[in-house]
């Protein structure tokens, strides 16, 4: 799983398990997709866990065992639910406008990003959009071929940010105190799935 201070490893990702599951969801190494170990390794410890009571308690006790549960999970939904985005941004950060707090309610934080109100150099951002499967997955799959889910143009204000993409879905996060993400002042975009991803509904 590596260090912070192992160079090997991106202390980000270390921190920040959305952006890693959502990183291992696309990439890709020499040795082919990146999500084929850790679902290997997932697999390994839910059965050693259930089948062995001396593991089971081996396990319990090493909280590394559950982030890799929760980051399989992740992985997962980044595949099948969510679509990630891959931004960089900087500035302010007063209202979630770089998403690098955890939620889109500002209450939580990314680990090691605590009270991040302003960013001096570019940060990488995680964005993450439902996938729209009404039409099918047949339908999703062919508008993903088409690049209609392709960034077309990224906007950035004093208290929000932007997101068109050429099918023209446009997703717009940041301040909404009086509504104007065209959204609900109490909405909670980040779902009740356990996970922090930041999930921006299309306009």
């Amino acid at each position: 799983r590596g260090t912070p201070d192992n160079p090997a490893f991106w202390k980000r990702a270390l921190l920040d398990l959305p952006l890693a599951a959502a990183v291992m969801s696309v990439a890709v190494g020499p040795s082919g997709p990146n999500d084929v170990y850790l679902f290997h390794l997932h697999a390994f410890l839910t059965h050693a866990a259930q089948h062995s009571s001396a593991a089971a308690r081996s396990l319990g006790d090493h909280s590394g065992d559950e982030h890799t549960g929760e980051l399989a999970n992740l992985v997962k939904l980044c595949q099948t639910k969510y679509r990630p985005y891959f931004l960089f941004g900087s500035g302010s950060n007063d209202h979630n406008q770089l998403l690098l707090k955890s939620d889109s309610t500002n209450n939580g934080a990314i680990d090691g990003l605590e009270g991040v109100e302003e960013v001096d150099e570019m940060t990488e951002m995680l964005l993450a959009v439902p996938r729209q499967m009404t039409n099918g997955a047949d339908e999703e799959e062919q508008s993903t071929q088409n690049g209609n889910h392709d960034p077309k143009s990224l906007h950035a204000g004093g208290g929000h940010s932007a997101l068109l993409t050429h099918g023209g879905d446009l997703y717009l996060w940041g301040w909404n105190d009086a509504g104007q993400l065209g959204r609900a002042l109490a909405s909670s975009e980040s779902t009740n799935t356990s996970s922090s991803l930041n999930l921006v509904q299309p306009l």
